[in-house]
């Protein structure tokens, strides 16, 4: 993320605020699953990872671990 970052420049900012913007109406817990489940992603690389370590099943609504 932080190579990403260092490319994007002033637009990493500006790119972050569109994206987190629409997150804004959301419920906060349906929010922070969503954000946890970027951040576990862009800690793996891996949607496999991701859904272990998440507890989730590929296809399914997940719960909170």
């Amino acid at each position: 993320m932080a190579v990403a970052a260092a490319r994007l420049g002033a637009m990493a900012g500006m790119l972050a605020d569109s994206v987190l913007a629409g997150l804004g109406p959301l419920p906060p817990q349906e929010r922070d699953r969503l954000l946890e489940t970027v951040v576990a992603y862009c800690r793996t690389g891996s949607v496999s990872a991701t859904t272990h370590e998440l507890y989730c099943h590929t296809g399914t609504r997940c719960s909170t671990g």
